[in-house]
């Protein structure tokens, strides 16, 4: 399962496949949508789970 690394110090967000490598890094200054039930993103790695469409595999 992918993974979403945040790191708040130096502003960046990575996405990293199953396997641990980095897909790409972008970034991300933590400001997180009006919406949003959370004020902030912690640091660390955040699994990523597709409500809507998910996958079977």
């Amino acid at each position: 399962m992918s993974k979403l690394k945040f790191d708040g110090v130096a502003h960046q967000i990575s996405l990293v496949d199953s396997s641990g490598n980095t897909v790409g890094t972008w970034a991300a200054y933590n400001n997180v949508d009006s919406h949003a039930t959370i004020r902030h993103v912690a640091n660390g790695s955040h699994t990523v789970q597709e409500s809507a469409h998910p996958t079977t595999r």
